[in-house]
């Protein structure tokens, strides 16, 4: 039994958003793709209701703002899902589990705060661009229950510098990370990410 990553309220709804229709040219400073990003949210929460989400596997032209991204061959592919809600909403546990590793990741474009938590079946997963507000109190091994709140989505000022959102990733391990791990990846890398993450829609409803 999976609680909703958003809760369970009956009358959520969510719309399938694809940023790959989104062009921002490259090198566009991160602060002006965000605002082509935030209208590019707000236009489509308008006209198809509900919340916005996806992104899995998706290649997107906005990481190519940011040499956080890289400089030669770009991580620019999505390795999870992105809710795209309002800062401080709440964000549950899916099911029981432990906390495996918390970090604030300060560089511009990065997690912000990001959480990640080990359920009951092995999967990692990893709630970025997160508020401090609970998450600077957890500590690795704390216990986690199905339908706690973990805590919230964070603003500009601590997720990252991110249009609000929830970026949602499952593992099936960690590698050698801590408090992060890779969220977008080279296009060259996908064949070995493939082998080692989840497709995460499956938690949201």
């Amino acid at each position: 039994m999976i609680y909703p990553v958003l809760g369970n309220e009956v009358n959520i709804e969510f719309s399938l958003m694809d940023l790959t229709r989104l062009y921002i040219p490259p090198e566009t400073p991160p602060m002006v793709m965000n605002n082509f990003l935030g209208e590019y949210v707000e236009r489509f929460r308008g006209e198809y209701g509900g919340i916005p989400y996806g992104g899995f596997l998706e290649k997107r032209i906005i990481y190519h703002s940011s040499n956080h991204f890289g400089s030669e061959e770009r991580r620019d592919v999505h390795l999870g899902i992105d809710l795209w809600v309002d800062p401080y909403t709440p964000i549950f546990a899916a099911k029981d589990g432990h906390v495996h590793s918390v970090a604030y990741n300060a560089a511009e474009l990065d997690y912000g705060w990001c959480l990640i938590v080990q359920y009951e079946n092995d999967e990692f997963v990893l709630y970025g661009h997160m508020a401090s507000d609970k998450l600077q109190n957890y500590a690795e091994g704390d216990q986690i229950t199905a339908g706690q709140i973990l805590g919230f989505t964070g603003d500009y000022a601590e997720n990252g510098g991110w249009y609000p959102h929830l970026h949602l990733q499952v593992m099936k391990t960690m590698l050698d990370y801590k408090g992060d791990f890779p969220g977008v990846a080279r296009e060259s890398d996908i064949p070995f990410y493939t082998t080692i993450i989840n497709d995460p829609s499956y938690l949201i409803k």
